[in-house]
């Protein structure tokens, strides 16, 4: 019995060889085909894909400047309660404002007059 290599020497190569070309260039535009629906799943599969994909990544940055910005509103309130914080320590004026604002404070022999509205 002959070998596997024998029959290929004998016959004129390998079965791809010896298509006539009208076969061989089908077989070729299949392949290529073949190889462009693969790299359009492999691209669908990095845009759509997960926690990684390209729409992942463009909503995870969205959420970050959300946050940036919350940040930097957060920074600003703490800033200025801060410096009310700062002023009610060490300015007596302002802590009298404030007390008589906030807890409607008076001091000795104020009145206080009330209107009533008409509703």
């Amino acid at each position: 019995m002959a070998s596997k290599t024998d029959d290929i020497s004998k016959s004129g190569g390998p079965k791809f060889l010896r298509l006539d070309p009208e076969s061989r260039h089908k077989m070729w535009k299949k392949a290529r085909l073949a190889a462009f629906i693969l790299v359009i799943l492999i691209f669908v599969g990095f845009v759509f894909g997960g926690e990684s994909g390209v729409l992942a990544l463009y909503r995870y940055s969205r959420y970050e400047k959300t946050l940036r910005r919350r940040l930097a509103k957060e920074k600003a309130r703490t800033d200025s309660l801060q410096q009310v914080l700062t002023k009610l320590r060490s300015d007596p004026d302002f802590q009298e404002r404030t007390a008589r604002e906030k807890l409607r404070l008076i001091k000795d022999g104020e009145i206080i007059y009330r209107f009533e509205s008409d509703d």
